[in-house]
């Protein structure tokens, strides 16, 4: 079961509320607005891509499991969310290397649901082939 999970931090980085602080004139106040903005964004950053290394994980290890049954819904579910994942990023403007890490994922869960199709039809033929003789 999903479990929706909002976490809220409050934060005050001392250093940034020093330049804050110290600021003369809006140029200044700007420039400490940015360098605190872009460090949210790089801390942001560091969060997807630990959240996307942990869902790689999961379904890789998912689809080690659909692997030895027979699930090739459950792994097209898991494809899905990769694609939907890797849409969110590539409009989220991430990083190209993380971008590229998730589609590596993906197109490696359509290879692994790939043969799973393949190894169902063919179960199919053989079952059905045993039957007529």
């Amino acid at each position: 079961m999903w479990e929706q999970l909002i976490d809220t931090q409050v934060s005050v980085d001392q250093n940034m509320k020093k330049k804050w602080e110290a600021a003369r004139d809006g140029k200044e106040k700007g420039a400490a607005l940015i360098g605190a903005s872009e460090k949210v964004l790089h801390d942001l950053n560091q969060i997807i891509s630990r959240a996307t290394n942990d869902l790689e994980q999961l379904v890789e290890r998912y689809a080690d499991l659909s692997l030895s049954g027979s699930f090739s819904a459950q792994v097209g579910s898991a494809v899905r969310l990769l694609e939907q994942n890797y849409a969110s990023l590539e409009k989220g403007g991430v990083g190209r290397e993380q971008l590229q890490r998730v589609k590596r994922s993906l197109d490696h869960m359509k290879r692994k649901l790939e043969l799973l199709h393949i190894t169902k039809e063919n179960v199919q033929k053989e079952s059905s082939g045993v039957g007529s003789q």
